[in-house]
């Protein structure tokens, strides 16, 4: 009989471990060097795997192991963005509504606010 254990295969487990631990923690960059020494990977405990190559970012001199690298990231193509925007602008409306509905003297500055939000978003969309 075999046993088989339900668990991530070394390859999969090290591609995701890469992706996690692939840029520099201080300037995010991927222009590093580091050693090659293979550490041991146990399939039933995989949150005990770490690697501790040495790194040494060329962009901004950091140095650590590459247990201490973050994941890159996440980059979004402008039709989620707009979608985004979307969504915020409709929340900022509303907003806006129930601010036109009731009256307050911090409505003013509230009303601002909404719109100081819009126009950093825009101006956040234009540089895309």
């Amino acid at each position: 009989m075999i046993l088989k254990i339900d668990c991530m295969s070394y390859e999969e487990f090290m591609n995701k471990y890469d992706k996690e631990h692939s840029c520099c923690p201080k300037c995010g960059s991927k222009n590093f060097s580091s050693t090659l020494v293979g550490y041991i990977y146990n399939p039933e405990k995989p949150e005990e795997y770490k690697d501790r190559n040495s790194v040494r970012c060329f962009d901004c001199g950091w140095r650590g192991i590459r247990h201490d690298m973050v994941p890159a990231p996440v980059k979004m193509d402008k039709d989620t963005i707009l979608e985004i925007y979307k969504h915020i602008q409709k929340r900022a409306d509303d907003y806006r509504d129930k601010l036109n509905k009731s009256y307050s003297i911090e409505r003013e500055e509230r009303y601002s606010e909404c719109n100081t939000i819009l126009a950093m978003l825009i101006g956040f969309l234009n540089n895309i």
